[in-house]
């Protein structure tokens, strides 16, 4: 599993594109690069698998980028909302905010205990 980490303050995170809120080019740009990556990944699947016995055909990749509190002038529920509209569309990728990340871990600790 690839875990790519951008910045926490991305300004225009999500923008108003006629009728909708669509995510900004720093999002697209880092699905491009963990895409590349994965690429990269299944052209090498066989001299992983014979040098590390490990299959890379399932691979797939975590983008964390952007915060809500830096998402001015739109709310957490229309940045998550148009994110995960975003990650509807995308295959062994998903976006996720670093806000969510923290929320998931605190959930996934008080869930432990």
């Amino acid at each position: 599993h690839i875990v790519e980490l951008k910045q926490a303050n991305i300004p225009g995170l999500i923008r108003k594109h006629r009728n909708h809120l669509v995510v900004c080019d720093e999002v697209h740009e880092a699905v491009s690069q963990a895409m590349n990556y994965l690429l990269s990944l299944d052209e090498q699947r066989a001299q992983i698998l014979t040098t590390l016995g490990i299959d890379a055909r399932r691979a797939s990749a975590t983008i964390v980028i952007g915060h809500t509190d830096f998402a001015e002038g739109f709310t957490a529920e229309e940045v998550h909302e148009t994110i995960r509209t975003y990650n509807s569309h995308l295959s062994r990728i998903e976006v996720i905010t670093f806000d969510e990340l923290i929320d998931g871990a605190h959930r996934s600790l008080d869930f432990s205990l």
